[in-house]
């Protein structure tokens, strides 16, 4: 394989990692509110970890280069 065919693959795989990601937060902000509906505050805990787990996926995956794990500054 050429490089430019393993860049689109890492590309795609790239989008999916954070189609996969954002997914996770969209369904962590759902339970959020389904939770604050029935006041159940355990519910509303775990939808935040949910949501946490979701944007840390896809920022991570938007950091990683075919070259490796781009260093942001702080």
């Amino acid at each position: 394989m050429d490089t430019c065919e393993n860049k689109q693959q890492f590309e795609v795989l790239q989008t999916l990692i954070i189609a996969l990601g954002s997914g996770l937060a969209v369904y962590g902000a759902a339970n959020l509110l389904n939770g604050i509906a029935e006041n159940n505050s355990a519910a509303c805990e775990l939808a935040k970890k949910q949501i946490a787990a979701g944007a840390a996926l896809a920022g991570l995956a938007c950091r990683i280069t075919p070259q490796g794990i781009l260093c942001l500054p702080a």
